[in-house]
């Protein structure tokens, strides 16, 4: 159950040759789905030329009946880095094609048709929100833990929005291009009306109803713009809320990273200036290469820093007994009102790279080009099947 320790256990079975056949055998018939999502991380790390071609043909069916038909997002994302690190991307995008717009009743993740797989959330939810008194580089005025409550069930997407993803919306968007080579690297250089005005196309991609938008018209997407009173219970697309994105990067977690409280194993999970650079240049890096948390969502930390949907608000100097409410009163969108941005980047340092960390916030229209700035998607849930 605790989170350094897993990680540790999937690290040394690779590391101390635990046979593969061994793992997928253990795979098969394991029911616990935290068990598979650690096993399943353990057999990325092993090189999928030493298994034997039957075994290697089976494995891949059950891989595929894993990544289709399983409930749980974490094992989803699980199987799909797996995927890709043995070098079965054509049958990721045969399964991907298979399963676009189709979510089975119980099914706790979904894929719309821009390419966007986001993992759900049921709600409402209550968690610990803030960072614990022993944290290192904890900032004292800003992340006193907090009881928090989510009073609604909604969808994050698992991964980053790419440069390729954005560019279908804005073909000629001033990205750092130096930075984000592959389009499978985050889009940079998004302040909060870029990422707003990609939320509206999406939703207006996807087939959202008016009444269940979020944002306005594009072309009303600027500063004085005003959100609908309700868009927190409407399905449109839209930003995470920062409660929704620190209670999603933990994971059902208490400590500072899902994987535990320091950063010893941060590489394998997080692009920071400890592991960004090629040739001494910080980079960003196509989403989902590190491993996920077990809602399966990757780059939750570090890669470019994600911006949250509401105005920046004041935690409580002392914590109260009761749950504050995860609600936005301030709708009308002005350049003087900051709004969170959060998981740190991969030109900062780790210790930016927890989930309790609160950044310094950024007012809506920077002003300035962000090549650390960016964002990933969310959406409240109705009647979930």
């Amino acid at each position: 159950a605790d989170p350094r320790l897993r990680t540790i256990l999937i690290d040394s079975l690779a590391e101390y040759d635990c046979p593969v056949a061994l793992l997928l055998d253990r795979l098969q018939s394991e029911p616990e789905v935290d068990v598979r999502i650690a096993l399943l991380l353990s057999l990325t790390s092993f090189d999928v030329k030493t298994i034997a071609p039957d075994r290697l043909k089976s494995a891949l069916q059950m891989l595929k009946s894993s990544f289709v038909a399983d409930p749980d997002p974490g094992i989803h994302s699980a199987t799909d880095l797996l995927l890709r690190r043995w070098g079965a991307d054509n049958l990721l995008a045969e399964l991907n094609q298979e399963i676009t717009g189709k979510q089975a009743v119980g099914q706790r993740w979904l894929l719309d048709g821009q390419g966007h797989t986001l993992a759900v959330v049921p709600g409402p939810v209550e968690f610990l929100m803030g960072s614990l008194p022993q944290t290192i580089d904890r900032n004292n005025g800003r992340e006193t833990c907090h009881k928090k409550r989510i009073g609604r069930s909604f969808a994050i997407a698992t991964r980053e929005v790419t440069v390729q993803q954005f560019q279908r919306f804005q073909a000629q968007f001033n990205y750092a291009y130096n930075l984000s080579r592959d389009p499978q690297c985050p889009i940079n250089n998004s302040d909060w009306f870029d990422a707003a005005q990609y939320c509206r196309w999406l939703s207006e991609e996807e087939g959202i109803p008016e009444s269940e938008m979020c944002f306005p018209p594009i072309e009303e997407i600027k500063v004085g713009m005003r959100l609908p009173k309700d868009y927190l219970n409407r399905t449109g697309y839209r930003l995470p809320t920062e409660a929704e994105w620190e209670y999603s990067c933990r994971a059902g977690t208490e400590t500072e990273r899902y994987f535990g409280q320091t950063d010893l194993l941060l590489n394998k999970h997080a692009w920071t200036n400890r592991n960004s650079a090629v040739d001494e240049q910080y980079q960003l890096w196509p989403v989902g290469l590190l491993r996920p948390n077990d809602l399966g969502l990757f780059d939750m930390l570090g890669n470019v820093m994600e911006l949250c949907q509401e105005a920046n608000t004041t935690y409580p100097e002392i914590a109260q007994d009761y749950a504050i409410n995860d609600v936005d009163t301030n709708l009308t969108v002005t350049n003087d009102v900051l709004r969170p941005v959060r998981g740190g980047a991969f030109l900062y340092q780790p210790s930016n790279a927890r989930a309790g960390h609160r950044d310094n916030n950024r007012y809506p229209d920077i002003g300035s080009l962000s090549p650390y700035m960016g964002f990933r998607v969310a959406r409240t849930i109705q009647n979930l099947p």
